[in-house]
């Protein structure tokens, strides 16, 4: 071999030489050192072994490289190197250097998937193509593998925000008690079909670009060269490639779009009995009025006149959005047929008092009904049930507020609602998502959920910890004997027990472990009723992003605890 007229390789969609790392191995110090020079004269960056075990230390580190081996080494053969590597990792290609290629060896290649055999003595620009076209294999095999992981985990977010939004469904009776629930719910299956039809038509595309690249895969691993595939073959892959962020993009936008209709629907269906909670009325009308927009006809005029900083109130969230709720559907079904209907919802603050007036511009009340409205079962609309109004007057009064009416017939009317301020320096900050510079790589996780979804894209998410999955408390139990976690990731609804007791019947064996729990949930009323139990103990809510999922998980591991265990208390 010479290192003169060598030349690039052809110009394919690989990524630049310097993404992978070329872990040449060759005993014959000459030839090592020509492939070395000629590999890095075009930026690729090489290291060199001359036997098997040297390669193995220099492999320990790397994520991703590219073998160019000799066949015969001393000691180990450079195909027993491969298949070793093989063995512990797929993140590598591999070309096989040899002076005899006898039918053997050529078919223990091909069984290890080697990417190019070589039989020397070969040109150096034989060799340049074969490792371009290697790298370019790696890249596409691990740029695949990654963007399908990606889109797996965001489906599964998607899948998770829609049963939190049938959940959330459940309890819509509460909102919905004067309001059309046919028309409610042709109008909210409008606003995720919106979402939800973008995110199908990516996740089609998606496939198609998946079965392209499986197709590219195959015939580059049958030695057909990049340059040999047909244009309309590699037009497509190197589309589809240059498309995977938006693509990406524009699914998480769907994903995060029905998190949000998820989390309003539940927001306003809360039906709790404390009175603990210092919010921003301000955010609930906002909330309240989003949910409300949905079932709205098309004669409704929807408007906000909203008082600047903050309206603090102290009491529950969910009871006090019902209230909003109730009056603005009211006001919404006021409609006259002969007119448009504008509703105006208002907030100011008078002394000690925060005030919430909406105001509709319907048929109005007659005169004579009007003392009447807040009674329970009272209700002059076709179809009424006659609770809303009178749930209204039961919530504001529970608050410690007064609520009153006033209307004129033909003109609209005016529900006016008085609450007790609360100081505005209660209500905490909203809190930014943000990501932990990093977790520990090597972490010790359990993960105990019975969704088994779920446990898969937990351990996707946290691919550099250790993470052990269980799908019930006995499985739990059982690896728990084995070796004692850093930090456990539980479900609180599990079968046959919740996540605080089974965190006290663990603890009652090994007390260390009392500060290495995260709970996960998608239930608000178990939540509240388990923070009671288990007071500053991390809780996630599903769905739940990785940032979520981190920052929960770093606030356990920062905190002084007992240094991790490997085998249980007890055990010898």
């Amino acid at each position: 071999m010479t290192d003169s007229e060598v030349s690039a390789p052809p110009s394919t969609a690989a990524p630049p030489p310097e993404s992978h790392p070329i872990v040449i191995v060759e005993d014959d110090t000459a030839i090592g050192q020509l492939v070395e020079k000629t590999l890095k004269s075009h930026g690729y960056r090489t290291m060199l072994a001359g036997n098997a075990d040297e390669a193995l230390l220099m492999l320990a580190p790397l994520r991703s490289c590219i073998l160019v081996v000799d066949k015969n080494l001393p000691g180990m053969t450079g195909l027993d190197l491969i298949a070793t590597v093989r063995s512990a990792r797929d993140t590598f290609e591999a070309i096989l250097m040899t002076a005899f290629a006898d039918v053997d060896s050529l078919t223990r290649s091909v069984e290890l998937g080697i990417f190019r055999c070589m039989r020397k003595p070969f040109e150096l620009s034989e060799l340049l193509g074969a490792v371009a076209g290697a790298a370019n294999r790696l890249y596409l095999r691990l740029d695949r593998r990654a963007r399908i992981d990606e889109l797996v985990r965001r489906n599964q977010e998607l899948e998770g925000a829609l049963a939190r939004l049938r959940e959330s469904e459940t309890r819509r009776m509460l909102v919905e008690r004067l309001a059309s629930i046919g028309q409610f719910a042709s109008s909210l299956a409008h606003e995720i079909n919106n979402p939800l039809a973008y995110v199908r038509g990516n996740v089609t595309l998606l496939n198609d670009g998946a079965a392209d690249l499986v197709h590219l895969h195959q015939r580059l691993a049958a030695g057909e060269r990049w340059d040999a595939i047909d244009p309309d073959l590699r037009a497509r892959v190197q589309r589809y490639v240059f498309e995977l962020d938006p693509i990406l993009r524009e699914c998480s936008d769907g994903v995060k779009l029905i998190q949000e209709i998820s989390r309003d629907l539940r927001a306003v269906s809360r039906y709790r009995h404390d009175f603990n909670e210092v919010f921003d009325l301000n955010d609930v009308v906002r909330t309240a009025c989003r949910i409300a927009r949905v079932g709205r006809g098309i004669s409704t005029l929807l408007a906000l006149d909203l008082a600047p900083g903050a309206m603090s109130v102290s009491g529950s969230t969910g009871r006090i959005a019902q209230v909003v709720m109730n009056l603005v559907m009211n006001a919404r079904q006021a409609s006259a047929e002969d007119r448009p209907n504008l509703v105006t919802i208002k907030t100011w603050t008078k002394g000690a008092d925060i005030f919430l007036e909406v105001t509709d511009t319907g048929v109005g009340i007659p005169a004579a009904q009007l003392s009447s409205i807040f009674e329970p079962f009272v209700t002059f609309k076709e179809g009424g049930t006659g609770i809303g109004l009178s749930l209204v007057r039961e919530i504001v009064t529970d608050h410690g507020g007064e609520v009153e009416a006033r209307s004129t017939l033909g003109e609209g009317s005016t529900f006016r609602v008085r609450l007790p301020a609360a100081g505005p320096a209660t209500i905490p900050p909203p809190s930014a998502e943000r990501r932990p510079t990093s977790l520990p790589d090597g972490l010790e996780v359990l993960v105990i959920d019975c969704d088994a979804s779920l446990r898969k894209v937990l351990a996707r998410t946290m691919i550099r910890q250790r993470v052990r999955l269980a799908d019930d408390p006995d499985s739990a139990m059982r690896l728990l004997q084995e070796q004692l976690p850093e930090v456990i990731l539980c479900d609180l609804h599990m079968p046959g027990t919740d996540g605080v007791a089974f965190r006290e019947q663990v603890c009652a064996q090994w007390p260390e472990l009392l500060d290495r729990f995260v709970f996960i949930s998608g239930n608000d009323e178990l939540t509240s009723a388990a923070r009671v139990r288990a007071p500053g103990c991390p809780f996630v809510a599903k769905p739940f992003s990785t940032a979520e999922l981190e920052l929960a998980i770093f606030s356990i591991t920062r905190t002084p605890s007992s240094p991790p265990s490997t085998k249980p208390s007890g055990v010898p």
